[in-house]
C-alpha cells in the first residue's frame, strides 16, 4: 500500500475545511440525495462524500456503507487531495498503491474506485465525491462528467451553508453590538464630516438631559463649549480626510441644566461616515 502524500497547502486546506463546519455533523438529505444519485447513475453499490480531515477521512454522506470514517492513510480520496485531480482506479488488484490496502483486502473490498475532487473557490481540495464497486470496471465519459458535475454541486451547497453561517454570525454580532451600545454610558455616534449627528445611542439623552429626537437634529460642534469648537472641527476634518487614522479631541458638552460635561472623543472614519465615542474626561 502506498499512502497519499500530504499536499503542500495542507494547513490552508485544513483551515478551509474547518470553516465549513460540517465535519462530525449529522447526515443531511441534500448530500444524501447526491450520493444516491451517483450510486444509481453509475450503477455502483457505494457512493460517498468523503472529507479528508487531519488524520482521517470522514464521510459527510454515505450510500451503501455503514462506517462513518476510516484512517487517512488508507484513503483513496487522499490521493485525489494530493494530486488535485480526479482519480479512477479500474482494478485495485492491479494497482500497487492499493492492492494491499485494508479497504481492498477487507470490507468493503474495493475493486473499483472513481473520485472527483471537491475543490473550493479558492482552490483547496477538501475531499471527493466518489463511487466504489467490488468488481473491476471503467466509467463511461458521460458517467465521469456526471460525477464531476455533482462534485461541483456538493461544493456549491457547502459554500451556501458557509455564507449562511457567516451571515448569521455577523447578524448576532451586530445585534449584540447594538445592545451593548444602548447599555453603554459612553456617548456613541455616527456623524458627517461637519459634525451633524446621524445616529446616537441612548446615553446621549441620559447624560445630556435632552430628548433624543432633538439631539438627532443637532450638530456636535454646536453642542461643544465655544472654546472647544475649533479643535473639534479640526479633529473631525483630520479623521475624515485620512480613514487610516484615529483622531482625538477634548470637549465640554452643554447639559440641559447649563453645566458642562467634559469628554474625550475618539473619532475614526468608516465609509462615508465618522464614528465617535465620547468618554468622560
Amino acid at each position: 500500500m502506498i499512502s497519499a502524500e500530504i499536499p503542500p497547502d495542507e494547513q490552508a486546506r485544513q483551515e478551509a475545511l474547518d470553516r465549513y463546519g460540517v465535519v462530525d455533523n449529522q447526515p443531511e438529505a441534500l448530500f444524501d440525495r447526491i450520493t444516491r444519485m451517483v450510486a444509481l447513475a453509475l450503477d455502483v453499490p457505494i457512493a460517498l462524500v468523503s472529507l479528508v480531515d487531519r488524520d482521517r477521512q470522514w464521510f459527510l454522506s454515505r450510500y451503501g456503507l455503514n462506517v462513518s470514517e476510516t484512517p487517512r492513510s488508507w484513503s483513496f480520496c487522499g490521493h485525489v487531495v494530493a494530486s488535485r485531480q480526479p482519480l479512477e482506479v479500474p482494478d485495485t488488484h492491479a494497482d500497487e498503491r492499493f492492492a494491499d490496502n485494508p479497504l481492498v483486502k477487507n470490507l468493503p473490498k474495493i475493486r473499483f474506485y472513481a473520485g472527483s475532487p471537491l475543490r473550493t473557490p479558492d482552490g483547496h481540495v477538501l475531499g471527493t465525491l466518489c463511487a466504489i464497486a467490488p468488481t473491476a470496471r471503467r466509467l463511461t465519459d458521460a458517467q465521469r462528467e456526471l460525477l464531476n458535475l455533482l462534485a461541483t454541486q456538493v461544493v456549491e451547497i457547502l459554500e451556501q451553508r458557509r455564507r449562511a453561517m457567516e451571515l448569521t454570525h455577523a447578524l448576532a454580532q451586530a445585534l449584540t453590538g447594538a445592545r451593548l451600545a444602548e447599555l453603554s454610558d459612553h456617548l456613541l455616534c455616527a456623524l458627517d464630516d461637519r459634525g451633524s449627528l446621524r445616529v446616537i445611542n441612548a446615553a446621549w439623552e441620559r447624560r445630556l438631559g435632552l430628548p433624543t429626537e432633538r439631539l438627532r437634529a443637532m450638530n456636535l460642534v454646536d453642542l461643544a463649549h465655544p472654546d472647544d469648537r475649533a479643535a473639534l472641527r479640526r479633529a473631525l476634518r483630520e479623521a475624515y480626510d485620512d480613514p487610516t487614522r484615529k483622531t482625538t479631541a477634548q470637549t465640554r458638552l452643554s447639559l440641559s441644566d447649563g453645566a458642562w460635561l467634559p469628554l474625550v472623543w475618539d473619532i475614526a472614519r468608516r465609509g462615508d461616515s465618522l464614528y465617535a465615542a465620547g468618554l468622560a474626561a
